[in-house]
């Protein structure tokens, strides 16, 4: 039905506008004939589609209408009015049918944050789209728009405020919808839970201060061009209030209409956009409203609408042509809406809905390693940011006063920065210009907020019990030469003489006992003495690794690993000095009696790991408890590899130019072992070898190391790349390689406030910091820890971890020049719970402190633990002083991260008052007040439950 019509008319173009019509010469007169022959196609075809849907109810008469558009056609050439209402009246018994199906128009601009711009001209679109809207606001009284993203109220707030007075008085009149429950439109893989947390606390703060919003306003988050949805995101959403989600992109097949359930039973409603984001007003809304009513029962769908990406929005033809159809006899029911009217309709169906679980992932597999210093500035702030918080909250317990528009400012930046096009290396060279100039700004406060913090409670920690007495024999500059050289290094000194007093922090929620490095500034004695004891006066193994004389504004300086346990969330205060002689081993002369096979070895209680001595890669890694050889023959592991990528075009046709996007199948690999000279270094703490290669133009310089108890191969690598990717040769990738000695049936990745298992795949798919191997009967597991990366390529029984790539578009040159990386490979004979395994990513990423100081008195003990997870397997992403609140009262945000419910203890060093569950913005829910006990909360938490308390003392 209708070929004969389709063939004789033609059919409008779903994707290219009108088709041209050779007959007709002038424009408007072909305007008028493509008006029309769209019109009465249109309604047609939905006409047939409601008839086929009743049997063929109104089959006949669609073929009276079709024949009578055929016969007006074939006298005059032409689809004319007057045939038009002939055929539209013959269909008239078809209209209450039509009708009942009902399209929420959503007026929309979608403004991307710093793509293919920079700074500047994202300010300029933001304002020049607003003004538009506001304009046609006045021209027609029945349109109504919907602007997303807090930060983009924050630049007219900031560059426009009298523009902001209108935008009030339109929400105020319900015409305007903010739809920003986030800062920004952020990527939902890479973030942290926490900063994800953040977008949302953020967002509804500053939003709701800004337009007086009503509490319940803020419940849409609007993600249209996020590249995945990772697999919590229900139970933030839930957290936050918020019961709607639209998404486009992830997922890409699949339902339209359904209801996302997260692993604690958290559900939200979500509208997948099955056209795109932003789109023509045109005829064929009408097929779509049927197709999703067919599909999920709803007969009310929704249609977003107006320019994107570069703003815009819609333009007088959108609304014009929305009036006219909504006047079309045989067409659903049209008015221009708001995306809280479509969900508020739909919800009151939302039983008819199917029910979908997992992650919607993901697109883009090479957003997780472009543009590589993104990806690191995002990491260290989000860590610098939860030790600051951390120490200033504890100080603030004290009647410190906590800094929290500092706090604010630093967390607005780095949200920002989590925007889908940044935080992804997709934008262009100004993009990631802007991005790490605000990461310097973020790390200038984090770095000062906490260092004042720890020097505050250093101040008061009594250590005058620790002054050694060659102060009083030890000439004057000599005694005074330390103090204060390393200003602007990682570590100044505040000590004096041979005895120095070292106090080291842990902002991590659990003990922590690891090998630290400690920079020793002008310290005058015998190194072979150098003696380390803590707190009880116990000497703790410690190791020289290096030394150095005018390197540092003619400063002596050594580097000293020591092994030390530190409290949890908490410090311990190490003392270093000279060792009487007869406490020292005597040291003969030494030489090898004997040649040997030169064998590059790192050894510890626990593993014995053979490295190559062509190539630098693991031969052999034997559990020295079982014997079992942990590392696959056949297969070199723990390789570096220059890899080119071949033309992505073959991975994605549309929008294929963006390099950044997509990584192209391997064409070429080439191991990096040329030119390859290795060195090692042995001592009581830390192994190591050190290689060097060159390959194409770049340089690389690797320290892989095993610290002593410890199941982690530590790689410190340092990169002079100079690759540069082209359309003909493709994307050139540095990547190190781990084949793995068993079959591994999955691959366990943390994600934003949890874990997920995924199965091998030829693609890269985001973890925020570790991947693990697991083999079927859970008696294998290997770990790929990093400090900055996102991406990890899981296929074959292997792990790849990409580390830098030079994509071409949208910026030619993302990565040039010398690069610094830390990753760790750990080896397990059994599968650690995901608990376990985020604790070790937290020791990892946030580095204990250390400040050096002189003997002094102080009301404080030498250690002491502020807090601690005291029992159960929660996961603390965060400790701050609530935006609104009372002195003496923080907000703690924890986790389950294994999928089993339990008892939960948190200890504090000082008794609790009250504490309450709050929602993720920090609002009270239900008391906790029985649970407290004295110092110490107990609550139980729900598998995989995000839980926020507030405590006050």
């Amino acid at each position: 039905m209708l070929e004969k019509l389709l063939d004789i008319v033609g059919d409008p173009a779903p994707k290219n506008g009108y088709q041209e019509r050779k007959n007709v010469t002038d424009v408007a007169e072909k305007r008028r004939v493509d008006y029309y022959r769209d019109r009465i196609i249109g309604q047609m075809k939905l006409a047939y589609l409601i008839s086929k849907s009743l049997d063929g109810k109104y089959h006949d008469l669609i073929r009276a209408a079709e024949q009578s558009i055929i016969a007006d056609c074939q006298k005059t050439g032409l689809i004319t009015p007057e045939a038009v209402e002939k055929a539209e009246k013959i269909l008239m018994p078809i209209q209450a049918e039509a009708k009942s199906y009902q399209i929420i128009c959503a007026a929309h601009a979608h403004i991307d944050m710093n793509w293919q711009w920079g700074w500047d001209e994202t300010v300029g679109v933001v304002l020049d789209t607003l003004r538009t809207m506001l304009d046609i606001m006045n021209e027609y009284p029945e349109y109504k728009f919907s602007q997303s993203q807090a930060s983009v109220y924050k630049i007219v707030e900031d560059y426009d405020p009298e523009m902001l007075e209108e935008i009030k008085q339109r929400v105020k009149e319900g015409r305007w919808e903010v739809t920003a429950a986030t800062w920004v439109e952020c990527d939902k893989n890479m973030p942290s839970g926490e900063s994800l947390a953040r977008q949302m606390l953020y967002a509804k703060a500053y939003l709701t201060k800004l337009f007086d919003l009503p509490e319940g306003y803020l419940s849409i988050d609007f993600e249209p061009d996020t590249f995945g949805h990772s697999r919590f995101v229900p139970e933030m959403l839930n957290e936050a209030g918020i019961k709607y989600y639209y998404h486009c992109r992830g997922k890409g097949s699949g339902e339209q209409l359904y209801r996302w359930v997260g692993p604690s039973g958290a559900e939200v409603l979500v509208n997948r956009e099955a056209n795109f984001y932003f789109t023509n007003v045109d005829e064929l809304m009408a097929l779509h409203a049927f197709d999703l009513s067919q599909k999920s029962g709803v007969k009310t769908s929704l249609r977003v609408y107006g320019v994107g990406d570069h703003g815009g929005g819609p333009t007088r033809r959108d609304i014009e042509r929305l009036l006219d159809m909504n006047q079309w006899p045989i067409f659903p029911t049209i008015r221009m809406g708001t995306y809280h009217e479509f969900f508020a309709a739909v919800e009151k169906e939302k039983d008819k809905l199917p029910v979908v679980t997992g992650e919607l992932n993901y697109i883009f597999d090479g957003c997780f390693s472009s543009q590589s210093e993104n990806k690191e500035g995002n990491r260290k702030s989000e860590n610098e940011l939860y030790s600051a918080e951390v120490y200033q909250t504890l100080l603030s317990l004290e009647g410190v006063r906590y800094p929290a528009v500092d706090f604010q400012k630093a967390w607005q930046d780095v949200l920002f920065n989590q925007f889908h096009d940044i935080i992804t290396g997709s934008g262009v060279a100004d993009t990631r210009h802007y991005a790490l100039g605000l990461y310097q700004g973020v790390r200038a406060i984090t770095g000062s907020k906490r260092k004042l913090a720890l020097k505050k409670i250093v101040d008061r920690i009594d250590t005058s019990a620790l002054a050694g007495d060659e102060l009083e024999n030890m000439d004057n500059v000599t005694l005074t030469r330390a103090y204060g050289a390393g200003a602007g290094s990682s570590q100044i000194e505040r000590g004096l003489g041979k005895t120095r007093i070292f106090h080291l922090f842990n902002p991590a929620a659990h003990e922590r006992e690891e090998v630290v490095e400690i920079l020793l500034w002008e310290w005058y004695g015998d190194t072979k003495r150098i003696q380390v004891k803590d707190a009880e006066g116990n000497v703790v193994p410690s190791q020289m690794i290096d030394q150095g004389f005018n390197v540092y504004w003619w400063h002596k300086y050594l580097r000293l690993l020591v092994k030390v346990k530190v409290p949890a969330c908490g410090y311990a205060t190490y003392v270093l000095s000279e060792a009487e002689i007869k406490d020292v081993p005597i040291d003969y002369w030494w030489e090898r009696r004997q040649q040997q096979k030169e064998e590059f070895v790192l050894e510890n209680d626990l593993i014995r790991v053979t490295l190559g001595r062509e190539d630098g890669s693991i031969q052999s890694i034997v559990d020295k408890n079982t014997g079992a050889e942990l590392a696959d023959q056949k297969r070199p592991a723990g390789v570096f590899r220059f890899i080119w990528e071949a033309n992505h075009k073959a991975v994605n046709e549309w929008r294929s130019e963006m390099s950044a996007w997509f990584i192209g199948r391997y064409k070429h690999i080439e191991a990096i072992n040329r030119n390859m000279e290795i060195t090692a270094s042995y001592g009581v703490l830390r192994n190591s070898v050190t290689y060097h290669a060159a390959f194409s133009n770049s340089k690389l310089d690797v320290t892989v190391s095993l610290d002593d108890n410890e199941r982690f191969l530590r790689y410190q690598v340092i990169c002079d790349w100079h690759e540069v990717g082209t359309q003909d040769t493709g994307v050139p990738q540095l990547s190190f390689y781990l084949p793995l000695a068993y079959p591994c049936d999955s691959y366990r990745c943390d994600v934003p406030f949890g874990m997920i298992d995924r199965q091998g795949a030829g693609v890269d798919m985001p973890a925020n910091s570790f991947v693990a191997a697991v083999n079927s009967d859970e008696t294998r597991m290997t770990m790929v820890l990093t400090e900055s990366k996102y991406g990890f390529r899981c296929d074959e029984n292997s792990i790849s971890l990409p580390l830098l790539r030079s994509a071409f578009d949208p910026d030619p040159y993302p990565e040039n020049g010398i690069y610094h990386f830390n990753f760790k490979v750990g080896f397990f004979t059994e599968v650690l719970r995901g608990s376990e395994m985020i604790r070790m990513s937290q020791s990892y990423n946030l580095p204990v402190t250390i400040l050096s100081a002189c003997p002094h008195e102080g009301n404080l003990a030498l250690q002491n633990s502020y807090f601690k997870v005291a029992e159960g397997n929660a996961i603390v992403s965060g400790m701050k002083a609530p935006e609104c609140g009372k002195a003496k009262e923080i907000v703690l945000r924890l986790y389950e991260p294994d999928g089993v419910a339990g008892r939960v203890v948190l200890q504090f060093d000082q008794p609790l008052r009250s504490a309450s569950l709050a929602n993720l913005h920090e609002e009270p829910t239900s008391s906790l007040d029985d649970k407290i006990d004295g110092n110490r909360l107990a609550l139980n938490l729900k598998a995989y439950q995000i839980a926020t308390i507030r405590i006050s003392f």
